[in-house]
């Protein structure tokens, strides 16, 4: 973990130069914004609105989202609300007061850690490291390949499916649980396959209950319900809550943003039929994870604009997908480190959007395909994001939390350190226990 203190030592941090300006680019792949964890603030005792900054002396993890600079940190646990009072030059002022680093993101995936002992003076020249206990889990996994470099979308598929059935299924399925399957119809008449993952607990209930519609991962070309299924079970067992997994259809076979439309057919249905299925309309909440919780953030978008009644009580949106933009540079020292490379989050968007259209600022890219090209986040929903500072969508995701707090939406943000990508693959770190635990605490306040 990194310790940045103020008037102290920074362990293992690059200094970062003097800040010039504050920033946040329109897009999140050129974000400037220093990041910090753990720090002593010895001289910040105001604040923005809405944020606890910490009185003088006082250590704890804290994270701020402005309108000018987003700052991420390990963890976040108050909501952030409405834009900050102070000025540009206050930020710039108190930065240049810090030690700060440029955090490179990197992106990684437990059965991948491969090719990584030639490459571990690199990682700790960028200032940062794996959680140790993280890092302790995966090194016996290493097998000395350099990971797969995808060029269509189909080799992602290829790749993927066997992968992800064999690391989720590594988990017991919970006996509790039973699955129910039911067809919704999408936006051009196509059946779309739902399947409701529900608790003996939750199927007993004498009162209504809050549902979850969810979209798994997966890079918006591969996985399924089916194998995401044993993670499903155990989120629908530890929550008591139905999860309503979405069968959505994947690209390139099916583009932009029939992903999005297609979850949001399903949260159309059950929501029309919350008797049938014994929950309460009032409580629903769309919930995903990487290229599923960018799937699940543009459906919440689709559900504002044609003004979904009741509306979406809440977004959970783990290390979500939601900018066809984020592209690292070729020399990129971290990219020797990544099993999701840059090139393979373009491949897939590329499926997704078009060759044509992907990453160029001015595309005519429908925001329920890529959120991050939402022109207004006003009217969303209260929602909740999670990353680790070593995934590629790290910077997206900051982004999206600063924009939806400046857009006057509730947010719960955490910035996990020294996690990649897919850091469930290894539920034994105190980091992931945390992880788990506040995404099941937001569970339990939707609607609230």
């Amino acid at each position: 973990m990194l310790n940045t203190r103020l008037n102290g030592e920074v362990g293992s941090v690059i200094p970062r130069p003097e800040i010039k300006s504050v920033g946040l680019s329109p897009h999140a792949s050129s974000l400037q914004a220093p990041l910090f964890t753990h720090l002593h603030l010895d001289d910040l005792q105001s604040s923005p609105r809405g944020f606890a900054l910490p009185r003088a002396s006082e250590t704890r993890s804290i994270g701020v989202v402005t309108k000018h600079c987003p700052i991420g940190s390990a963890f976040i646990s108050t909501p952030v609300f409405g834009k900050p009072s102070l000025s540009e030059e206050t930020y710039k002022s108190a930065f240049n007061r810090l030690h700060l680093n440029r955090l490179i993101p990197a992106h990684r995936t437990i059965s991948s850690l491969n090719h990584l002992e030639s490459h571990i003076t690199t990682l700790k020249m960028t200032g940062l490291r794996f959680d140790p206990e993280y890092f302790e889990a995966i090194a016996s996994s290493q097998t000395g390949d350099k990971p797969p470099l995808f060029k269509t979308a189909f080799e992602i598929r290829e790749f993927t499916n066997p992968l992800m059935t064999q690391v989720l299924a590594a988990s017991p399925y919970p006996s509790n649980v039973t699955e129910t399957v039911f067809t919704v119809t999408s936006y051009d008449g196509a059946e779309i396959q739902v399947t409701r993952f529900a608790s003996d607990k939750a199927l007993a209930s004498v009162v209504p209950t809050p549902a979850v519609v969810y979209t798994h991962g997966g890079g918006l070309v591969a996985c399924s319900v089916e194998i995401f299924a044993p993670q499903t079970a155990r989120q629908a067992h530890d929550s008591d809550l139905p999860y309503f997994a979405v069968g959505y259809r994947l690209a390139p076979e099916n583009p932009a943003p029939c992903a999005a439309e297609d979850c949001f057919a399903a949260l159309k249905y059950v929501s029309e039929h919350a008797d049938e299925f014994n929950i309460d309309p009032t409580k629903i909440a769309l919930q995903g994870d990487s290229a599923g919780g960018g799937v699940a953030a543009g459906a919440a978008l689709i559900a504002r604009d044609r003004q979904l009644s009741p509306p979406v009580a809440k977004q959970i949106l783990i290390y979500p997908m939601i900018d066809d933009r984020t592209e690292l540079p070729p020399d990129d020292p971290i990219l020797k480190l990544l099993s999701w490379q840059s090139n393979d989050n373009v491949v897939a968007w590329n499926a997704y959007v078009g060759e044509d259209k992907r990453g160029k600022h001015d595309a005519d890219i429908s925001p329920y395909a890529a959120p991050a090209r939402a022109t207004s986040l006003r009217g969303l929903p209260a929602t909740y994001i999670d990353v680790g500072t070593l995934d590629l969508f790290r910077d997206e995701d900051i982004a999206y939390a600063a924009r939806l707090a400046e857009d006057d939406v509730e947010v719960e943000f955490h910035l996990w350190p020294g996690l990649p990508h897919g850091f469930e693959g290894v539920p034994t770190t105190s980091w992931y226990k945390r992880a788990h635990e506040s995404r099941l605490s937001a569970l339990r306040r939707i609607g609230v």
